[in-house]
């Protein structure tokens, strides 16, 4: 968004802890943003509501007269919990992006509900770039009267934000990342994102098969990593995973008020029944602690498993899309050209990995029980349910990934093995 055209960029934002050092500045404007060390853009920050009444009002103004201010971006950060403030900061925009996650559906939805209803065809268009494609969907058909939702793949993994009085700071991969608009209506003017890396092909088969490479051999191979480190660190993991639950027994043991308390949210991918929300996953907490593997630290063995995971998933990606769309997406005219462009990413994925330091935890965030079943069994069970000769160019892509269908299989069913022990107990 930093390199679009727009006008003004609104980033709206809740006073929410993290924040605390903005509420309290002295100076709030020309709050400097830096991207790995690297200043991106300045913010002016609003806190008070009579400072958000006048920049709604300039807002709804230039929205009235269709003004353009000439190759200039004003990029303002509102700091409010007013409900009320933020409808009106809705009501004024010319576009919307999200990207928040759970609190899509429990802020943003509540939010939006309040708009009018207005023809499809006169609809403000919300891109939402979320990783929950599913929660989308949902959010697309709960909004259908009031805002026209853009499903949007997005790929750069940021792995922390740091908030001070004077500047924002945050740590991301160098890869300046992708969106992919996932659906673009023929009369949606061009995106208000900004960059070579935004793609928003009218062809949906394209969009969808863009949007299941990221999530396969990205999401999916960063998973891979996350268990493959864990197995790496066994048990010294599951000695701190034990020792962690032992203050979470007492509590629940010594209170019985909290145990019915668990949200959907706290319950998604946890590794058993807890009793009480209030308690994190011991694992989880203990793999928050571990980073995950490098290239450069892994051993022979783990560089080979995660080759043949990454193979496989490539396996996957064409069982799911026709070659013909991979080509006409890519430009490619052979069939060669499509698997070793497959491999190619992949790889590149593998090397973005090792340019950030990361955690087991955080990519296991959404909980390891459910990361496995979703992301590294459904491997497995595709690989034991389909004969390679059904899936296309399944022979060309073992040939320059130089593996065999065995050792493929050998490598994934010997991850996967060694993973159950994080999920059943």
């Amino acid at each position: 968004m930093l390199r679009s055209n727009v006008e003004d960029l609104v980033v709206l934002q809740r006073q929410s802890e993290d924040f605390e050092p903005l509420l309290s500045a002295a100076k709030r404007e020309g709050i400097p943003v830096f991207v790995n060390g690297e200043k991106v853009c300045e913010l002016r920050v609003y806190v008070h509501p009579n400072e958000i009444e006048e920049l709604i009002q300039k807002l709804e103004n230039k929205k009235l007269q269709n003004s353009k201010s000439p190759g200039h971006t004003s990029t303002h950060l509102v700091l409010t919990n007013d409900s009320e403030l933020a409808l009106k900061l809705a009501k004024a925009a010319k576009s919307l992006s999200c990207s928040l996650g759970p609190a899509m559906e429990t802020a943003l939805l509540p939010l939006l509900s309040q708009l009018p209803d207005t023809p499809k065809t006169e609809q403000v268009l919300l891109y939402a770039c979320e990783n929950d494609h599913a929660a989308v969907a949902r959010l697309k058909e709960q909004l259908q009267q009031k805002v026209l939702v853009l499903p949007c793949m997005v790929d750069r993994i940021c792995a922390a934000r740091n908030i001070f009085a004077d500047k924002i700071e945050v740590s991301a991969e160098p890869y300046e990342g992708e969106i992919v608009v996932l659906e673009r209506p023929q009369f949606a003017p061009p995106p208000p994102f900004g960059g070579p890396n935004v793609h928003a092909p009218q062809l949906r088969a394209a969009a969808h098969y863009l949007c299941q490479r990221k999530i396969g051999l990205v999401n999916g191979m960063h998973t891979t990593l996350a268990f493959l480190t864990a197995c790496s660190r066994r048990d010294e993991l599951l000695a701190a995973a034990k020792e962690a639950a032992k203050p979470r027994t007492a509590r629940s043991s010594s209170s019985s008020s909290s145990s019915g308390s668990s949200s959907s949210a706290d319950a998604e991918g946890s590794s058993s029944s807890s009793s009480s929300s209030e308690s994190p996953d011991p694992l989880l907490v203990a793999l928050r602690s571990v980073p995950l593997l490098k290239e450069t630290e892994m051993q022979q063995q783990q560089k080979e498993t995660m080759w043949a995971w990454l193979t496989a998933r490539c396996l996957q990606v064409l069982w799911e899309h026709d070659k013909e769309v991979i080509k006409r997406t890519h430009n490619l005219k052979t069939d060669d050209e499509v698997v070793a462009m497959l491999l190619n990413y992949g790889k590149k994925t593998l090397a973005r990995f090792s340019t950030v330091d990361d955690t087991a935890g955080r990519v296991l965030g959404g909980g390891v029980v459910n990361r496995f079943h979703t992301r590294l069994l459904t491997i497995y069970t595709f690989l034991e349910q389909h004969m390679f000769g059904s899936v296309p160019l399944a022979s060309t892509l073992l040939k320059h990934a130089t593996i065999s269908a065995f050792e493929m299989i050998d490598e994934v069913r010997r991850l996967v093995d060694q993973s159950r022990i994080f999920v059943e107990k």
